[in-house]
């Protein structure tokens, strides 16, 4: 009895160190919601408040804006008009209207997208605990997902993807909950998440086919049970075994009942049913307006296919499909330790699984390791092979490396003999995993490099002054602009030739500053210089961004500024430069002030 109590507290004490730490990353996400000082770096969030800024919940709900969709601006707008509406109560104003602002709308987002990624940190507790019935293991998924770096990162940016990572999450949840229990309410609740899902965005238009594979493999799967059992009896057929195979499946096809055939229909059904109804509750208008609707998607699913159609997305240009968001993932997102746990997770459970899919008391445990598998590796074959690779498109499969990893560190302490042991290693592994983790979130800790170089601008360089910026980016500096003139330099214009180099020549001679607020444009634009090998080619800009880096320009260098994350204690730099744009072009870009100089003789 002594023993039994001492083992419930010290798994009550492990229990309460795990929770502490996942509300010290919850802490953290919330910590960082002003990593901008409030001046919208993030184009997406400009664009989502933009579009919000024109709905008045309920008299406007046209937001005129298909690329995502109408429910993260319908969830905001109406989240700043509650607390409008409660402040102004409170005060006795029913004209206040401050939350509903631009500046404060974005305040309202970045709260929001925090909130539903904590969300997430429960749906993996719950995904994992649903699975194999382990607290620990499951509290060990949620820690695990709390620390990816990337999940924080993204909990700081009011964007479209915190709902499809949540309502995916919850999707797969109510997947597997079905496989258990096939009834009309579980194949509605999947219409209702998926609605939602299409409210959001339309990528998980994807997961319709693996729904409904599921759910007719649910109901008919017990008729072909034999080909199974026949399979692990024979790994080797003979040619009379496979017609006589393809005869048992004909004739078990007829025999199939039409009860069992009507309880597909129904179940089906009610899945698209309520798929529908709630995407016309929460986006009305993608039906109202369905051809400027199917226009805009058409634009966005064309941009998937090809990286030309952008100037952004020209970065994209020869990435590998999967290998490209593998890197990403391994060096950045989820960072390496969690990653290798990842991969012997991976393999683990495929271990697992063909040991026990068979078995009576592991079975169900093995069907549900499979199902949850197969719907992310799914999510991860559709999406890995697009032209365009933004990170955030991979946000949905970091639940189930959270919860795949978890089970690799599970695994490996398998092999670990004594208690002492696996808890130094365990606690070994954790801690340089978060400490990876922290080593990035000191980005957070400095000013926004943005926000350093505008004061360093106004410090530095006179009033009057003509600086050069380039379109596409964001313009240095943030503030004081009416101290300065400005020249753009239209770099992603083509053709790329001498007439343009004139152009930039002449753009040139009149600035006395040229301002790079990130590696936007001279990052692809330098790799796209081969016009044998590329569809667009930028060989003279290429050359311009050589001379100036070279220093062969009249212009040199006089400011840089970076922030990259550095590991705590050793104060060492990680070099994330050759990290996915998306990674680092919002919360901490590399930028380069160059001052027009004398030529020298």
């Amino acid at each position: 009895m002594r023993e039994k109590t001492k083992k419930l507290r010290g798994w009550d004490f492990k229990s309460l160190i795990v929770l502490l730490i996942i509300f010290f990353f919850i802490f953290l996400r919330f910590n960082s919601n002003n990593w901008d000082q409030g001046t919208h770096q993030h184009p997406d969030e400009r664009m989502a408040i933009m579009v919000s800024m024109r709905l008045n919940l309920f008299d406007n709900l046209d937001p005129d804006f298909f690329n995502y969709g109408s429910l993260p601006f319908y969830v905001l707008r109406g989240t700043a008009q509650l607390m409008d509406s409660a402040t102004g109560f409170f005060q006795g104003d029913r004209s206040f209207n401050d939350y509903s602002s631009y500046d404060q709308l974005l305040v309202v987002g970045r709260i929001i997208s925090t909130l539903m990624d904590a969300a997430v940190i429960i749906v993996v507790y719950h995904i994992s605990y649903y699975i194999f019935k382990k607290r620990d293991l499951a509290l060990l998924s949620a820690l695990i997902y709390s620390a990816s770096f990337f999940a924080i990162q993204n909990s700081n940016f009011y964007i479209v993807d915190h709902y499809v990572n949540l309502f995916s999450s919850l999707l797969f949840l109510s997947i597997l909950r079905f496989w258990n229990k096939k009834t009309i309410g579980n194949t509605a609740i999947l219409g209702v998440l998926m609605g939602i899902l299409l409210a959001s965005k339309f990528t998980p238009i994807i997961y319709l086919p693996a729904i409904l594979l599921v759910v007719v493999i649910r109901v008919f799967g017990s008729e072909f049970n034999f080909l199974i059992k026949d399979a692990r009896r024979n790994c080797s057929s003979n040619i009379k075994k496979i017609i006589k195979k393809r005869r048992d499946l004909i004739l078990q096809i007829k025999k199939i009942s039409k009860a069992k055939i009507f309880q597909c229909f129904i179940l089906i059904s009610s899945f698209l049913s309520a798929a529908f109804l709630t995407f016309l509750i929460f986006m009305p208008y993608g039906v109202i307006r369905w051809e400027q609707f199917l226009t805009e998607i058409g634009l966005q699913l064309k941009m998937n296919s090809n990286p030309y159609i952008f100037p952004y997305t020209l970065q994209y240009v020869s990435t590998l499909p999967y290998l490209y968001y593998l890197k990403n993932i391994f060096l950045w997102g989820f960072g390496p330790i969690n990653f290798f746990l990842f991969v012997v997770g991976f393999f683990s459970l495929i271990k697992f699984v063909l040991n026990n899919y068979h078995t009576h008391r592991k079975q169900n445990i093995a069907l549900l390791i499979t199902l949850y598998s197969f719907l992310n590796i799914y999510y991860f074959l559709v999406i890995g092979r697009s032209a365009v690779k933004f990170m955030r498109y991979m946000l949905p499969l970091y639940p189930f490396m959270a919860v795949v990893a978890a089970w690799g560190l599970f695994s490996l302490l398998k092999n670990i003999s004594t208690q002492k042991n696996k808890k130094i290693f365990s606690t070994l592994v954790l801690s340089l995993s978060i400490i990876w983790t922290l080593s990035f979130y000191r980005i957070y800790l400095r000013p926004n490099t943005r926000i350093t170089a505008t004061n360093w601008i106004r410090n530095n360089i006179p009033a009057g002054s003509v600086l050069a910026v380039e379109h596409w980016d964001d313009r240095l500096p943030l503030f004081y602009s009416q101290l300065y003139k400005f020249v753009e330099l239209p770099l992603y214009n083509l053709p790329d030739d001498d007439q343009k180099k004139r152009e930039i020549s002449q753009s040139l001679e009149e600035v006395n500053y040229l301002i790079l607020a990130s590696n936007r444009l001279y990052d692809p634009l330098t790799r796209l210089r081969d016009c044998d090998k590329y569809k667009k080619c930028y060989p003279i800009t290429a050359q311009y961004y050589n001379d100036l880096f070279s220093g062969e320009l009249t212009f040199a260098k006089v400011a840089e500024f970076t922030n990259y994350p550095t590991i705590p204690f050793f104060n060492i730099s990680i070099i994330d430069d050759r990290a996915d744009e998306s990674f680092t072009v919002y919360d901490h870009p590399k930028i380069m002030i160059f001052k027009k100089v004398e030529k020298q003789q």
